[in-house]
């Protein structure tokens, strides 16, 4: 599934960018504290919701300096 498959909302300073290396779309997150994208739970082809799926990403800082991301999840319903 590709970013253009999935009903998606972005928060002020995350858009969709075209990434020339990658040759497709990317999330973008300008540094706006706060910013993200939502989408919708991923169907199945008979339109029920899919209950386990994986979402995995890639980083490429545009900036210099020591940053990382983490996300950890425990259950569906709660994140750390």
């Amino acid at each position: 599934m590709a970013l253009f498959d999935i009903n998606a909302a972005f928060t002020t300073g995350a858009s969709l960018a075209d990434d020339t290396e990658k040759g497709s779309k990317v999330l973008y997150l300008d540094g706006t504290a706060g910013s993200y994208m939502e989408f919708d739970a991923v169907l199945k082809i008979d339109g029920k919701t899919l209950e386990r799926y994986t979402v995995s990403f890639d980083i490429k800082n545009n900036t210099t300096g020591n940053y990382f991301t983490l996300l950890a999840t425990v259950q569906a319903e709660e994140q750390v």
